[in-house]
């Protein structure tokens, strides 16, 4: 999984839908207004960063596992506008 720039006021999470050894990745987001499922993020005006669980089910035939990931999105406002270019607070991901 990519990150994003931390240039980018609305950057977007790279999720491979390919895993190794043929598997198939598909994502879920539960709170699609912050990060959506393409990995799309969307950040909030202004506010606490906003905290969504992104989760990964991968699949080879009937064989199936999931991993949840905490991602947590920093609102607008936390935008250092003294860099050239208003350098943004990074979108982080950890692995639950």
């Amino acid at each position: 999984m990519g990150g994003e720039s931390a240039t980018t006021s609305t950057p977007k999470l790279n999720l491979p839908k390919n895993g190794i050894n043929g598997t198939t990745i598909t994502w879920t987001s539960d709170t699609t207004t912050w990060v959506a499922n393409s990995g799309a993020i969307n950040r909030p005006g202004s506010g606490a960063p906003k905290e969504v669980t992104l989760t990964a089910t991968i699949k080879k035939g009937t064989a199936e596992a999931t991993q949840t990931f905490k991602v947590t999105v920093p609102n607008n406002d936390d935008a250092d506008s003294s860099k050239a270019g208003k350098q943004y607070a990074p979108v982080t991901v950890v692995k639950n």
